[in-house]
């Protein structure tokens, strides 16, 4: 399964190649979300994290993420006491 939150290939390419591709954004998103976060709370899916930010560094995080050199996805720590 291919998952963008910004934009999905074309949908012919990823059926030939045995890929489902889904792009997902917004309130009509939200079942696909959901099925999504219960992927990864089953160990399903297991994203990559290259670094672990918190919210409070948020704009260093996202220098880090403009850079592109990244190997996965960059993370903002929310403190739930917040």
């Amino acid at each position: 399964m291919y998952l963008s939150l910004l934009r999905t290939r074309d949908q012919s390419e990823a059926k030939a190649n045995g890929v489902r591709a889904i792009l997902t954004f917004g309130p009509d998103s939200y079942p696909v979300t959901n099925e999504i976060e219960a992927a990864v709370a089953a160990g399903a899916v297991r994203p990559i994290v290259d670094k672990v930010y918190p919210l409070a560094q948020a704009p260093t995080a996202l220098i880090e993420l403009k850079t592109g050199n990244g190997i996965g996805k960059i993370v903002l720590e929310i403190n739930e006491s917040i």
